[in-house]
């Protein structure tokens, strides 16, 4: 393509866009094109202090444009400045005998306006990787020039990028979660085995009625009671001896080679246990169980906390609280400040 017109050189693939909407689209867009060989101007860092804005951008447009890419979406359509500069580049299409002059960038779905409705636009909709490869073969099949050879990508697009980024202070954040605080670990866990035959299912429901966390495993249990304590808890069962007294670190740690038991399972097992454990203190405390998808949850009832009454927690207690409502449909409705509400046959926080 011919690249000038009336001795002036055009070589630059003018960025027609709204501010600050389509900053981050050019911001990608504009040294990808310019890896690619092509001259590119828009606004967003081309201009300097001082600078007649509308002068600069449109003398740019009407005197360097070999090509303008508008930004289409119908936010960018509707500013006054694109609508000008899509007048002026309609009059050059003109003037070039150049009727794909303009080719829009499909950004976002967007009403047709007059003047562009009929051109074929670039769409980015789906992925802005497959509108650059679109792009660069359109750019390519009209022959707008470029120069691979001295592909020279402005520093000032990623300085610009950087100062809009949100500055990260190295400082100590208070963070509120609803973890619980292990405040000790037991030093040993033990391995027992049956002595003899035994009921799988019956040792299954025995493990996970225990009055202390236990976990199957083949035909034995891992628990952290001691010997003396697993007569009274399995002597329905079975009989069962120690076969291993394993230290906690190691056994989070490594696993237990001898039963094949691998780290991951190892540190899952005590996991379970532990969540065993809390459960069992909830129930110790006749908090109301509730199951979600995959865990049991715990809530206060209507008997334990007085309707209406208003619970501070954490360390914001003057702005996080949470309070039973009211009854209804045989359920105890509650809320929290965020206003999200939920109700459990029981009720509770």
């Amino acid at each position: 393509m011919d690249n000038s017109q009336n001795g002036i050189s055009r070589d630059l693939l003018f960025i027609s866009k709204a501010t600050p909407e389509d900053d981050e689209f050019v911001l990608w867009l504009a040294p990808k094109l310019e890896a690619a060989g092509y001259k590119v101007f828009a606004d967003i860092l081309t201009l300097t202090p001082g600078d007649r804005w509308r002068k600069e951008v449109t003398g740019k447009l009407q005197n360097n444009a070999i090509k303008m890419l508008l930004c289409c979406n119908d936010t960018t359509l509707a500013k006054n400045g694109v609508q000008e500069e899509i007048a002026i580049a309609e009059d050059l299409s003109r003037e070039l005998n150049d009727p794909r002059f303009i080719i829009p960038l499909r950004l976002k779905p967007f009403k047709k306006l007059f003047g562009i409705g009929g051109l074929h636009y670039v769409d980015f909709v789906g992925s802005w990787a497959s509108g650059l490869k679109d792009l660069l073969k359109a750019l390519d099949d009209q022959k707008v020039i470029r120069d691979e050879s001295q592909t020279e990508i402005n520093p000032n697009w990623e300085a610009y990028k950087k100062r809009l980024a949100m500055n990260v202070e190295n400082i100590p954040e208070e963070l509120t979660s609803n973890w619980v605080r292990i405040s000790g670990l037991p030093e040993y866990i033990y391995y027992y085995s049956s002595k003899g035959a035994i009921d799988f299912d019956l040792l299954k429901e025995a493990c996970k009625l225990a009055a202390y966390p236990a976990e199957q495993h083949h035909a034995g249990f891992f628990s952290f009671m001691l010997p003396e304590e697993i007569e009274n808890h399995f002597c329905h069962v079975g009989r069962f001896q120690e076969q291993a007294k394993l230290e906690l670190t190691d056994f989070l740690e490594n696993g237990y080679y001898d039963l094949k038991l691998r780290q991951r399972e190892a540190s899952n097992m005590i996991v379970s246990m532990f969540r065993q454990s809390w459960n069992n203190y909830c129930r110790s405390k006749n908090l109301y169980e509730y199951p979600y998808a995959s865990l049991l949850g715990f809530h206060v009832t209507k008997d334990q906390l007085q309707l209406g009454k208003r619970v501070p927690w954490g360390d914001k207690k003057d702005r996080r609280s949470s309070v039973l409502r009211n009854i209804k449909k045989g359920k105890v409705w509650y809320q929290r400040p965020d206003s999200n509400r939920h109700a459990f046959k029981g009720g509770g926080f």
